[in-house]
């Protein structure tokens, strides 16, 4: 018997062809999750799209500078490598930090 505890790890693919090894969210109840490889890319699109969004935001509001913070718990949803993201660190695969600085019209950052 399992705790509740217990956790799956996923194989995953990265785009260069390596393998790394992922602990899921959250059990699965598949025992056939370790042999099911999965791409990498579907969990950074996922990351990139949020990123999108927020930089999205920041620019509607006229924001000169911004940082976000969140964690992403990898999880499977449907077959496919999904990013959630958490309220709390320490249930988090990745804490990502991004940054955003206006930029002038030559694509440099603005003068302070």
């Amino acid at each position: 018997m399992f705790s509740e505890s217990a956790r799956d790890h996923i194989s995953v693919e990265l785009s260069g062809g390596e393998i790394v090894r992922i602990e899921t969210g959250a059990p699965t109840g598949r025992e056939d999750v370790v042999f099911d490889r999965k791409s990498f890319s579907d969990l950074s699109q996922s990351i990139r799209g949020i990123a999108l969004e927020m930089r999205d935001s920041f620019d509607a509001v006229g924001a000169s500078k911004a940082t976000v913070r969140f964690g992403v718990e990898a999880s499977i949803e449907s077959g496919i490598l999904t990013a959630a993201v958490v309220k709390n660190s320490k249930e988090a695969n990745f804490e990502i930090t991004l940054e955003w600085e206006s930029l002038d019209s030559d694509n440099l950052p603005r003068a302070q």
